[in-house]
């Protein structure tokens, strides 16, 4: 299971496949946001691959046929789906809560957490000087989330937590290498949110009110929309399928050290549709926090850079 040869490598390709579905993923955040106060997470992100997921089965039966479903890694792909749903659900109860710039924000530490786990999982050697710009930028995670003061939001730290479950779903996309295809993963991880979504709901159907009102973004029993809501609903999936087919083909295309700094651009996405259509804010200490995090993820890329054209100096003498 080695990941792709350097010789194999496009990294301006996987930049641009990043940035293009990091906006679609941004758009969705957005449509999210609008739906969140009406309906649970899982009713939103469940509905939202009712619509993804027959569009993935033609499209793969178009493509390679039969073939299009078969996996070398079936249990990395089951893995990486359920990581893919604890990664999401986490940042939208997240999103549901505070402002968006504020959560993509704190899920903008899952790059320092990508180079992290590149040393246990993917064998990548990782030097002082990344493991010091990781601590750097951590730092600035806790600025942002001000630990211990008075403005401190315990839903907070699921932001943190869909930083750490998607760095792993990161690490285990680049593991397959390009023997799976991004439509493939799409699929799976999709099924994946029908059945977590729907076991979701038939638990919220379960509890008695009192949890309910405790922890109304997850457990908001299911609501029949209004047409005009469900045509969101519907089109949010939509919209989110660009991210899907996009993002795993950018971390196929180019080393996770050299892609995962372009992550931040889903942060500019985030507070662009915050003020426009949520009138959101960043405070200061976010905007500290947040340049701490993204010098510490652009010193990583520059480093990582750098060891290359060493890397690949010294190989053509």
């Amino acid at each position: 299971m080695s990941a792709p040869t350097e010789g194999q490598d496009r990294p301006p390709a996987g930049i641009l496949c990043l940035c293009i579905g990091l906006m679609f993923f941004s758009a969705q955040d957005g449509l999210f946001k609008l739906l969140a106060d009406r309906y649970s997470v899982f009713q939103i992100l469940g509905m939202r691959s009712v619509t993804i997921v027959p569009v993935m089965i033609a499209l793969l039966i178009w493509m390679q046929g039969i073939q299009g479903f078969r996996s070398n890694y079936p249990k990395l792909q089951l893995l990486r789906a359920v990581l893919i749903f604890a990664a999401f659900t986490c940042f939208y109860i997240t999103v549901s809560t505070i402002p968006l710039v504020d959560a993509v924000t704190l899920y903008s530490a899952a790059p320092l957490l990508i180079t992290a786990l590149a040393a246990p999982i993917l064998k990548e050697k990782v030097g002082r000087h990344r493991w010091g710009a990781v601590t750097f930028g951590f730092a600035g995670v806790l600025v942002m989330l001000q630990p211990g003061s008075s403005v401190f939001q315990p839903v907070a730290l699921f932001g943190l937590l869909s930083a750490f479950f998607y760095a792993c779903a990161t690490a285990i996309t680049r593991r397959m290498g390009r023997s799976e295809s991004p439509a493939l993963m799409a699929l799976i991880s999709n099924l994946g949110f029908l059945l977590g979504c729907s076991a979701g709901l038939v638990l919220t159907a379960q509890l008695d009110p009192q949890t309910i009102k405790q922890f109304p973004a997850l457990f908001t029993p299911y609501q029949d929309p209004p047409p005009a809501e469900l045509l969101i609903l519907l089109a949010t999936g939509l919209v989110t399928l660009g991210g899907f087919l996009l993002v795993p083909r950018a971390y196929q295309l180019a080393p996770v050290s050299v892609v995962s700094p372009f992550e931040y651009t889903y942060l500019l996405w985030a507070l662009l549709i915050g003020l426009v259509f949520f009138s959101e804010y960043p405070s200061l200490t976010t905007c500290i926090g947040a340049g701490m995090v993204i010098v510490a993820g652009l010193y990583i890329a520059h480093r990582e850079a750098r060891l290359r054209r060493e890397s690949t100096a010294a190989n053509s003498n």
